[in-house]
């Protein structure tokens, strides 16, 4: 909910971006997290981001990386 509610202030943020199309997919929403990533990967805008394990990584390698996992979790099923 409060990654849908920054959208106003934060709409082409990728690390939001990123965030949101990870959440929809835990939600099994992967059309929308396959838009939200593929977004993120294609934005303008790209930083680098530190991941929870503390690797740091471009925001678009990030995005590909989410989408190509969420790729290979649909055509598992």
């Amino acid at each position: 909910q409060q990654l849908e509610a920054s959208e106003r202030e934060h709409a082409k943020d990728p690390a939001r971006l990123i965030n949101l199309g990870q959440t929809y997919a835990r939600l099994g929403r992967t059309g929308d997290a396959a838009r939200m990533l593929m977004a993120a990967r294609d934005s303008s805008r790209n930083f680098d981001l530190v991941l929870a394990n503390g690797d740091v990584i471009n925001s678009r390698d990030a995005a590909e990386l989410a989408l190509r996992n969420l790729n290979e979790q649909i055509a598992r099923r």
